[in-house]
């Protein structure tokens, strides 16, 4: 099953399509997928490079196929421009984003860039919450009827299962 975006404020949820490895990605079974504001803003407002329908999810934790964990840094770069010669990756001209320019982790199965896969050491307990950063920050709107907007804010660290 995968939960689609299907428009603004639309979703469904679907079945997942066998999906086969690709040249440079990586066929993952995801385990868990957190929910960010960037998920939270493609449901209620979208953007302009945003196409649906698309699978969200961009904050995951999955397995391949022989069982290894991993987490995936949720970018997809160029190498070539002058950002990512200088080391700012980050600011890709080319930028390609799990979950929002490609289907991300909101489904059984994801194809990840395998160049994009960080590995979960097998003696790491259980994850509950996955981020590629050890400390994840996430913001909800909130409009009660005696403010226009406030921002509740929260950091959690990856903890193991009870």
């Amino acid at each position: 099953m995968k939960l689609v975006l299907r428009g603004l404020e639309r979703i469904a949820i679907e079945p997942t399509a066998a999906l086969e490895a690709k040249t440079g990605m990586t066929r993952l079974f995801v385990r868990y997928c957190g929910i960010c504001r960037t998920d939270a803003k493609m449901w209620h407002e979208g953007h302009r490079d945003l196409v649906f329908p698309r699978v969200p999810g961009h904050e995951l934790l999955a397995e391949d196929e022989e069982g290894r964990a991993f987490t995936v840094w949720p970018g997809r770069v160029c190498g070539h421009c002058r950002y990512c010669t200088g080391g700012r990756e980050n600011l890709c001209e080319s930028m390609q984003i799990m979950g929002f320019h490609f289907d991300g982790g909101f489904s059984h199965t994801v194809l990840a860039p395998t160049e994009s896969l960080i590995p979960v050491p097998a003696a790491s307990p259980t994850i509950r919450f996955a981020s590629p950063n050890r400390w994840a920050a996430s913001s909800m709107p909130w409009k009660p009827s005696t403010c226009k907007r406030v921002n509740r804010y929260w950091f959690s660290a990856a903890a193991p299962s009870a």
